[in-house]
């Protein structure tokens, strides 16, 4: 099973892998200075975003999990994120979410 190509839905939202169309949301999400003071970090840059969405569907190929896109299904509209982390500096894995703030 191509676990990239898959996605879990709910009634009001999915989490599927980011697509390029989705780096205007995923900018907008991270650099909201409310929404990254509980995630630690400066606000990011759109090019650390692209780069960020590109890694995750990277790891998605070669180890088989990574953050995905949480999507509103009516408009598709990318909310959030969420997924699990390898730690490398740990030797862990993490689960981890963000979720825009006016959601």
């Amino acid at each position: 099973m191509n676990v990239v190509a898959s996605s879990v839905r709910s009634h009001r939202i999915a989490l599927r892998p980011f697509r390029p169309d989705d780096a205007a949301d995923f900018f907008a999400l991270n650099k909201n200075a409310d929404v990254r003071r509980f995630i630690g970090g400066e606000p990011l840059t759109m090019e650390f975003c692209r780069e960020h969405m590109k890694r995750c569907a990277d790891k998605w190929e070669t180890i088989g999990y990574s953050q995905c896109a949480i999507v509103l299904r009516e408009s598709e509209r990318l909310i959030g994120r969420g997924g699990i982390n390898m730690l490398d500096e740990l030797g862990e894995l993490e689960v981890s979410w963000v979720i825009a703030r006016d959601e």
